[in-house]
């Protein structure tokens, strides 16, 4: 169920990178739409359910930034396919 959402939500954000070049937007929207997956999928809230939000937040903004960066140079699709995996798991 996660992955239907997830996908399309990566692609988006992936799109407003391209359109902004704001890594610290496009990371803000993964970490909460996470966040807000998570409350919404778990029985109890608790602050593990904080702690893996914020880790995706935090994992978000290294592989925007490092998109955004590898842009300049023309090597972001080395990145992209380790990013999308990293991603979708965390």
């Amino acid at each position: 169920m996660g992955l239907l959402i997830k996908v399309p939500l990566l692609v988006g954000c992936l799109m407003l990178l391209i359109n902004t070049k704001n890594a610290l937007l496009c990371a803000a929207v993964w970490g909460i739409a996470v966040l807000v997956l998570d409350v919404l999928v778990s029985t109890e809230f608790h602050v593990g359910v904080l702690l893996w939000g914020a880790l995706s937040f935090l994992v978000a903004l290294g592989y925007f930034s490092l998109l955004n960066y590898l842009d300049a140079k023309g090597w972001w699709w080395v990145a992209m396919p380790a990013g999308i995996v990293v991603l979708m798991v965390v």
